[in-house]
C-alpha cells in the first residue's frame, strides 16, 4: 500500500518533537517504512519550525488503517474535480433488456450525469427512493440529463426487483450493477464492511466535471426532487456563468451577480 501525504503536512507542527536544521524553506522525499509492505512517501518541508517524523507519520498510519479496517472508503473523485470514465453493465427496464453505460459515451452525447447509489435490492428504504427518481425520471431527461442507479447487486437481481416490486413500476431509468464496489470505491460510498454502497447522490457535467454530491447513510432516504432542483440550478449557472443560484432557488426565482455592488445588499435583491 503506497499512500501520498500532502494534505496533513499542515498537522506537523502538533506531532512533533524535532527541528529541522539549516535555514529554511527546504524540500526533499522521505520514505518512511512501518513494515516490508507499508510506505508512506512523504514530501517532506523542513523548517526551523517543528517539522514532520516519524511519530507523527506512526500516528497518521494508526488511524488510516483503523479507518481501512472498519471500512471508510477515501474517495478517488473530488467535487469540483473531473471524474475519470467508468463502465458499468446495466438493466434497462423501458427495454427489458441488458446493456451498458459509461461515462465517456455520456459525455459525448452532451448529457449531465446522475449517479444514484442505494444499498440492495429488494430492500425498504430503497424502494421508496428509486421509486421517487422513477417517478420525476422524464423530468431529469428534459434537462439532458441521464440518471443511473447504482448498487452492488448484479443486472439479473435488478430485472428481478424490478419485475416484482410493485412501487418501481415507474423506475425506467438505467439500473447499473457493480458487484465489486469498484466504482462506488471510487465514488468514496463503498462500505467494505458490509460490502454495500452508502445513499450518495452526484451530478456530474456534461464535461465530466463533478458539480454535486450527497451521501446519507443506510436509515434514511433522499428527496429526488431535491435533485432535480440542484441539477435545475447547476443547468442554469452552466448557462449563465455571471450568476449565481441562491438558497433554495427554483427554476423562475430570482438569482444574484455576483460583485462589489451586491456586498452587504443581497436581501434587496432576492
Amino acid at each position: 500500500m503506497v499512500i501520498y501525504v500532502h494534505e496533513f503536512l499542515w498537522a506537523a507542527h502538533f506531532f512533533t518533537s524535532q527541528h529541522a536544521p539549516g535555514p529554511g524553506p527546504k524540500k526533499n522525499k522521505k520514505r518512511v517504512s512501518f513494515s516490508n509492505s507499508n510506505y508512506y512517501y512523504v514530501e517532506k518541508l523542513e523548517y526551523r519550525s517543528p517539522s514532520v517524523n516519524e511519530n507523527y507519520l506512526r500516528t497518521f498510519y494508526k488511524y488510516n488503517h483503523e479507518d481501512e479496517q472498519m471500512g471508510h472508503c477515501i474517495p478517488t473523485f473530488k467535487i469540483g474535480q473531473p471524474v475519470d470514465n467508468f463502465e458499468l453493465n446495466t438493466y434497462l427496464p423501458a427495454d427489458f433488456d441488458f446493456g451498458r453505460v459509461s461515462l465517456n459515451e455520456l459525455k459525448k452525447d452532451g448529457k449531465w450525469t446522475i449517479l444514484v447509489f442505494y444499498p440492495a435490492d429488494f430492500t425498504f428504504v430503497c424502494s421508496t427512493e428509486l421509486k421517487d427518481f422513477g417517478d420525476l425520471y422524464d423530468e431529469f431527461k428534459k434537462l439532458g440529463a441521464e440518471l443511473i442507479t447504482v448498487s452492488t447487486d448484479t443486472e439479473y437481481t435488478h430485472l428481478a426487483w424490478r419485475r416484482e416490486e410493485e412501487s418501481l413500476k415507474n423506475a425506467n431509468y438505467p439500473m447499473a450493477a457493480d458487484p465489486t464496489g469498484g466504482v462506488a470505491k471510487r465514488f468514496g460510498v463503498y462500505d467494505k464492511a458490509s460490502g454495500l454502497a452508502l445513499r450518495g447522490t452526484f451530478i456530474i457535467n456534461p464535461e465530466g466535471v463533478m458539480v454535486a454530491s450527497e451521501v446519507n447513510y443506510y436509515n434514511f432516504g433522499r428527496s429526488a426532487a431535491e435533485t432535480l432542483r440542484k441539477l435545475r440550478a447547476a443547468v442554469y449557472v452552466a448557462n449563465h456563468p455571471a450568476e449565481a443560484c441562491p438558497a433554495n432557488w427554483d427554476e423562475g426565482a430570482k438569482t444574484l451577480t455576483p460583485g462589489p455592488k451586491l456586498v452587504g445588499k443581497v436581501a434587496q435583491n432576492l
